[in-house]
Order: structure tokens, then C-alpha cells, then sequence
């Protein structure tokens, strides 16, 4: 996982800043569902190598989401930069706490251990590319000064890509 996080963050990083943020985190999103059907895939065959691919794969997610605290503070006006950072730092660690609780008590559901839960997890991956294709996210970080003063350029939702 830190090898495919620490590959990848100088890409994902390129990706928001040539084709937007919602990109960079659209590609996170994929990489996260496209790791943990590996994951899942690989606990049913049996496969150490697969596994170690979804582990890469699980570091985009990984990378892809540390950017979000960053955005945050971008996208909100200098007064609500704390609590907008805070709340990014509040959800990942009801996730971090969530994540455990919800491997241990999906082991078993189905014949190979943990399967369940990279199965669950790739279907919140799902939902949260859904997420991210819905925000609109302002792609630069220096926005006008009476726009961010008036709290302008914020996180929104549209109705199809921008």
C-alpha cells in the first residue's frame, strides 16, 4: 500500500493540476474499486501475487485521498479553511475506525476470509466516484480576492462534467 501511495501521489497530483481536481480524485476512486475486486479476486484464487497488486492499487486510493484535506482548505473561504480540514480529518478517522469494525464483522460471510469486505469496499469506492463526479470542484488554487472574501468557489454539485 505505501509503495502504491508513494508511487503514485506525484501523478495524481499532475492529473488535478492538468485536468482538474475532480479528475485526480475520479482516478482514486476507479483505482480504489479496481483494488478491491483485485483484493477480493485474489482472496477466492488463492493468490499472494494479486494480492500484493491490490495492495499497489489500494496506495492510489490512498494517495488520491490524502489530497483531500489539501483541497479542502483550497476550496473554502480563509475563515473556513480549520473546519473545512477538520471535518476531511473528522471523516477519516470515523473511516479509520469504521474500516476494522466492518472487516471483523464481514469475515465470515462469505467462504474466504475478508472477501466481504473488499466487496463492501469496492462498492463504497463506487459511490464515492459517483461523489466526486457530481462535486464541482474549482481547479486553481488562487481564486479572485473579493471571491474569496465573499466566501465564493466553493464545493458544489452540477449536473454533468465541468
Amino acid at each position: 500500500v505505501d509503495v502504491g501511495a508513494m508511487v503514485s501521489a506525484w501523478f495524481i497530483g499532475w492529473v488535478m493540476r492538468k485536468q482538474g481536481r475532480r479528475a485526480g480524485f475520479l482516478l482514486g476512486e476507479f483505482a480504489g474499486m479496481l483494488a478491491c475486486l483485485t483484493c477480493a479476486g485474489a482472496l477466492y484464487l488463492n493468490s499472494l501475487a494479486l494480492l500484493t497488486i491490490g495492495g499497489f492499487l489500494l496506495g492510489i486510493w490512498s494517495a488520491a485521498a490524502y489530497y483531500a484535506r489539501f483541497v479542502a482548505g483550497d476550496v473554502v473561504s480563509e475563515r473556513l479553511k480549520g473546519r473545512a480540514v477538520s471535518w476531511v480529518l473528522v471523516g477519516s478517522s470515523i473511516c479509520a475506525s469504521a474500516g476494522p469494525v466492518l472487516a471483523t464483522r464481514t469475515s465470515t460471510v462469505l467462504p474466504r476470509q475478508f472477501m466481504a469486505f473488499y466487496l463492501i469496499a469496492a462498492i463504497l469506492a463506487l459511490v464515492s466516484m459517483i461523489v466526486a463526479f457530481l462535486m464541482k470542484l474549482p481547479n486553481h488554487r488562487h481564486r479572485h480576492p473579493a471571491e474569496a472574501e465573499a466566501g465564493g468557489g466553493g464545493v458544489g454539485f452540477v449536473e454533468g462534467p465541468s
